[in-house]
């Protein structure tokens, strides 16, 4: 037989197939997911359906997604100067039927809030994970369609249709991996996806590593370093200081490597990124903000900005961390 080597590889296959398979049966029983009430039959039917169009819909996104190369050249939604004349002269004219692309835009909005919807429970004051639902979506792998429907390109300066889709594409990636440890680490695979100034990606972070021991404690320094480069190239927003705010404390329990490579990161920053006001003239300043409403009620104002940033040297602090005391000190002297 070893004279033949294709039947020598054979037969150590199957060898090792015969005794893996125990332990492959093992593994696959642990993705097996009984769906018990009619409802959870109703929603794999429909998730079924809504991921086999949407799917569809993805890779052909190059025959509907709105290109704008001229200045005539529309999309519905985003009308040029001539297709509002069109419009105006032909009003009284029968409407014409739904575009291929205004049905495409339309459907996926439809599926990703479905999809969104699946995944939490919301009541006026409570918001719940839908572990379930969760699951189901993760072995139907939904998330891998989502993920290839953002990386479409499309014309962000003028596809405004396009621009809500992929807000509800991060809405629904957020509500995927809500308080489910599986789904974040596995959309954690993919988060060289999301490392770029975009705020909708920062959020979408913000929700891999929530309340996550050990993704937080995995974290690479060039995470951090992004998120601090983000504040000092594209400005002071607060959804880059809320991620810096999720990755230094998770499950109660602080991250003394995280707290040491964020204040690390703030105080190489310099003035670009770190704000007290604590000279007397930016000091009047900060009081008239803190007076006005709309700086207090704007989530993005400079007052809110300011007072994140406080909360985060704070909670890089806690926990006897004697490293970033000292930094914090000789940052913010109290």
């Amino acid at each position: 037989m070893h004279d033949y080597p294709p039947l020598v590889s054979g037969a150590l296959q199957l060898l090792f197939r015969h005794f893996s398979q125990r332990q492959e049966v093992l593994q696959a029983f642990k993705q097996v997911q009984l769906l018990v009430t009619s409802q959870d039959v109703d929603n794999y039917k429909q998730i079924k359906q809504d991921l086999d169009q949407l799917r569809s819909i993805v890779e052909k996104s190059e025959l509907w997604v709105y290109k704008g190369q001229g200045p005539d050249e529309t999309m519905d939604g985003v009308p040029g100067e001539n297709e509002h004349k069109k419009k105006e002269e032909g009003h009284s004219k029968s409407q014409k039927p739904e575009s291929t692309s205004s049905y495409n835009y339309r459907v996926v909005k439809e599926i990703l809030l479905r999809l969104s919807k699946l995944c939490v429970q919301e009541s006026a004051s409570v918001r719940k994970s839908r572990k379930q639902q969760q699951r189901l979506l993760r072995n139907m792998g939904a998330h891998a369609v989502v993920l290839e429907l953002l990386q479409i390109p499309y014309e962000k300066a003028e596809d405004t249709r396009m621009q809500e889709i992929m807000k509800l594409a991060h809405e629904f990636l957020q509500n995927f991996c809500a308080g489910n440890q599986q789904n974040q680490a596995l959309l954690h695979k993919h988060i060289n996806l999301f490392l770029n100034p975009g705020i909708l990606e920062a959020v979408t972070m913000q929700h891999i590593f929530m309340n996550n021991f050990q993704l937080c404690s995995e974290i690479n320094e060039r995470v951090v370093q992004h998120f601090v480069h983000c504040i000092e190239t594209h400005g002071r927003n607060v959804q880059y200081i809320k991620f810096l705010q999720t990755i230094v404390k998770a499950e109660g329990k602080f991250i003394k490597k995280c707290q040491d490579m964020v204040m690390a990161e703030l105080v190489n920053a310099g003035e670009d990124v770190l704000v007290f006001y604590n000279d007397r003239a930016s000091f009047q300043t900060l009081v008239q903000m803190m007076r006005s409403e709309r700086d207090r009620m704007d989530e993005n104002s400079p007052l809110m900005y300011h007072i994140h940033l406080v909360e985060l040297l704070a909670v890089c602090t806690e926990g006897k961390n004697v490293y970033t005391e000292i930094k914090c000190n000789s940052l913010l002297p109290l």
